[in-house]
């Protein structure tokens, strides 16, 4: 069976490369690796003139051509990387720098956070890292006002990213959408309808959909379990939070039936105070090895408790 996960997992901060490493998980073995520094800090850009925009292809689409009032909607971020390249999921892992997308939208209209289809895993020399080849779509949720008027609704869209093969480019696309709004309640489809549908179904699922799974955490110790329906493997993929980290993992799969185990160490002092967002443990789980294979995402509040 195969499971990765990484032991340390860095931050991205516009204009500054890989200020800050935090704890992120671990190895198979439950050993740790140690990253006593960054690993392409003094690394020049590669051979042949590439620079990260010539690497990576940035565009943008929506799944609805026209907008209603009070629609949900979603753009969608579509990345074309050169064969043998990569960019990172919303955990780095080991090395590299998350993904990330901010979006400027017109007065009224609300954005959500950006949603990441199931990573790769890639073994290297500084241990396991979690990203995205060939073509990802990462999809962030938008609802419309409710007093939209006949008229254009124009998203400013900036995305940073890290793309890497044997060593590593930042990248940053600035680009601009343009969507047909309506007062009448009525939407059309979008002219890349196809794809977006495609890449959509490949995003992890509630685990709460997945029949008879059950996800128990008592604070130290993270239980989920489920139908394997037929798969022998699969990959846990830790969403990062401050003050949880993923430490020694455990699974077995009998009578087509999975049981993780996952120890936790959580530190309520090391909790954000910046984020509105209840800190919780999350994750993601993938059956097979495959980034098309199914997969599920948990996130179970934690109560705050300041004493630990």
């Amino acid at each position: 069976m195969r499971f990765l996960l990484p032991t340390r997992s860095r931050s991205f901060v516009v204009l500054a490369v890989l200020i800050m490493l935090w704890p992120g998980c671990l190895a198979v073995s439950g050993d740790f690796a140690q990253l006593d520094k960054d690993p392409f800090a003094s690394e020049p850009g590669p051979p042949g003139g590439e620079t990260a925009g010539s690497l990576v292809g940035v565009r943008l689409a929506a799944d609805a051509s026209r907008i209603a009032p009070g629609q949900e909607f979603h753009i969608a971020v579509i990345f074309d990387i050169t064969e043998h390249w990569h960019i990172y999921w919303q955990n780095a892992g080991d090395a590299g720098s998350p993904t990330e997308i901010e979006i400027t939208a017109p007065e009224g209209f609300k954005v959500g956070k950006p949603v990441f289809p199931r990573p790769k895993a890639i073994e290297g020399p500084v241990g396991v890292t979690y990203g995205h080849e060939e073509r990802a779509v990462l999809f962030v949720p938008v609802t419309a006002p409710e007093n939209l008027v006949d008229g254009e609704a124009v998203f400013l869209v900036d995305v940073y990213y890290f793309v890497c093969r044997e060593r590593c480019l930042t990248g940053q696309s600035k680009q601009t959408l343009r969507l047909e709004t309506t007062a009448a309640d009525e939407n059309a489809d979008a002219p890349d309808a196809a794809l977006i549908a495609e890449h959509r179904d490949r995003l992890p699922k509630p685990i709460e959909d997945l029949t008879s799974a059950d996800v128990q955490f008592d604070g130290e110790q993270l239980i989920i379990t489920g139908p394997a329906q037929g798969h022998l493997k699969f990959e846990l993929f830790p969403v990062p939070e401050p003050g949880v980290k993923f430490a020694g993992l455990d699974v077995v799969v009998q009578d087509d039936r999975f049981r993780i185990t996952v120890e936790i160490d959580v530190r309520p002092r090391n909790f954000s105070r910046k984020s509105s967002d209840r800190p919780s443990v999350r994750g993601v789980i993938g059956f097979g090895v495959e980034v098309d294979d199914p997969c599920y995402h948990f996130d179970l509040p934690l109560a705050i408790d300041e004493g630990r």
